[in-house]
């Protein structure tokens, strides 16, 4: 949700500068990622295999909002399998431009302290 919230924060803060800001699930993406993580991870392994993607279809994504002329002027948007699916996110949380800016705020409070360390 973080991810979610900042991306839309940053939407509206580059925006008008032409640049465009997609939010994107990838999905679940079959890697080796955790392969040292245990019994509990092989399982989840195992029985999760059949329904995992691709690392190329998990990229899928990503491409399509990188290159697809179509969205070159579109922004603020979420999307998963190719295409807008703004039904799927929890939009009161998501689009909460309060909660937003908190985040925003926080992260750049949270930069400066690391800065000055």
């Amino acid at each position: 949700m973080c991810n979610i919230l900042f991306a839309f924060a940053l939407h509206r803060r580059v925006n008008q500068s032409g640049v465009n800001v997609y939010v994107l699930h990838p999905g679940v993406i079959k890697t080796a990622l955790h392969r040292g993580g245990g019994l509990f991870y092989k399982i989840f392994q195992f029985l999760g295999t059949p329904f995992f993607r691709s690392i190329e279809q998990g990229a899928a994504t990503t491409v399509y909002c990188a290159t697809d002329p179509e969205l070159d002027n579109i922004s603020d948007k979420y999307f998963e399998n190719c295409w807008d699916d703004e039904k799927r996110l929890q939009k009161s949380l998501a689009r909460d431009e309060v909660l937003q800016e908190a985040l925003w705020k926080h992260t750049e409070d949270f930069l400066r302290e690391y800065e000055n360390k």
